[in-house]
């Protein structure tokens, strides 16, 4: 069964079944784009600093023993000097 003759007749118009041109049509491209500016609008504030907090639990957590060695000599510095 050929999905692109399955679908191509349906009654929504895709990007994804354009075997005649080989690329989307500029209103699908427009359409693509609209709609990642709304997203983009979306996104707070707080996005980038949810983003930049993911980013660190999955680089703490890939080094987890290295990161609890760092805290404890950290730690173990800042009581050398509060002594």
């Amino acid at each position: 069964m050929n999905p692109s003759k399955t679908f191509a007749s349906g009654p929504w118009s895709t990007a994804a079944f354009a075997p005649e041109s080989g690329s989307a049509e500029p209103a699908a491209h427009s359409g693509l784009g609209e709609h990642l500016i709304a997203c983009l609008r979306l996104r707070g504030p707080l996005f980038a600093l949810r983003c930049s907090a993911d980013a660190l639990r999955s680089f703490i957590g890939a080094r987890l023993v290295t990161s609890a060695l760092v805290l404890l000599l950290a730690g173990g510095l800042l009581a050398l000097c509060l002594l």
